[in-house]
């Protein structure tokens, strides 16, 4: 009976759109740092992409500006993928995404403000000594409550470890560091990630809270390598956790 009721769900969780597993395993896609060659990975900075443009001399910037986070490049259609009882049409997913952005620029100033070493100052007014951070957000799948809810009343273990490798949360970003006046692109970042795999995600019941996290993440790792000497090697968040949140 038990293997019966095992089978059952997995054919019932492979039936579902949105896989994962592409997501997972897909390159990025050089949005947004068109400038930059999307397979460079400088060490020591957690992100799937990382580039620095080359310099000889320390940068000259003092201070750093963050612009409001972008959202205009997330594809049209991939609303679609987060369309449930949480977000039942394009203008809900929009108004969850405005949220979104809002969250990490907030975020991210601070993370800034708290690391003990400043090595740049964040200001509102950007000025010819300041360094310009332009983040956007490129891909956005937000948890589905009512799914994610039946996985936990599920009679039977791994219900929720298997969804999740079908059908998952994830965020992608991309950053550009430029001089003030644009004219000069200084690095430029970019990641997808998805929340640690828990065997119990309390996150995923609602319809932000793992983007939340991701991003709360990607703030503090930003936040050290900006704020650091040259990009000082900054650690990845461990892709597994046993809590629940």
């Amino acid at each position: 009976m038990l293997c019966i009721r095992l089978f059952t769900v997995a054919v019932f969780l492979i039936s579902m759109s949105g896989c994962a597993i592409n997501e997972r395993t897909e390159p990025l896609a050089p949005t947004f740092i068109e400038d930059a060659p999307i397979e460079s990975k400088v060490v020591g900075i957690p992100f799937l992409h990382s580039w620095i443009a080359p310099h000889d001399q320390p940068l000259p910037y003092k201070s750093i500006y963050i612009k409001p986070v972008r959202t205009d490049l997330i594809p049209n259609e991939m609303w679609r993928q987060s369309k449930g009882l949480a977000v039942s049409s394009e203008e809900e997913f929009q108004k969850d995404v405005a949220v979104i952005a809002r969250y990490f620029r907030i975020r991210l100033i601070s993370e800034l403000n708290a690391t003990q070493t400043k090595r740049f100052a964040i200001v509102e007014t950007p000025d010819k000594d300041s360094l310009i951070l332009e983040i956007a957000i490129t891909e956005l799948v937000l948890s589905e409550p009512l799914i994610r809810a039946a996985a936990l009343a599920a009679p039977f273990p791994g219900v929720d470890l298997a969804l999740s490798a079908i059908s998952d949360p994830y965020v992608s970003f991309a950053a550009r560091f430029t001089s003030q006046d644009g004219s000069k692109l200084v690095a430029t970042v970019a990641d997808r990630r998805f929340p640690p795999i828990r065997l119990i995600d309390l996150n995923k019941l609602r319809a932000r809270s793992s983007a939340r996290e991701i991003i709360a993440n990607w703030a503090k790792q930003l936040a050290q390598a900006i704020q650091l000497d040259e990009f000082e090697k900054v650690q990845r968040n461990s892709w597994f956790s046993i809590l629940p949140w």
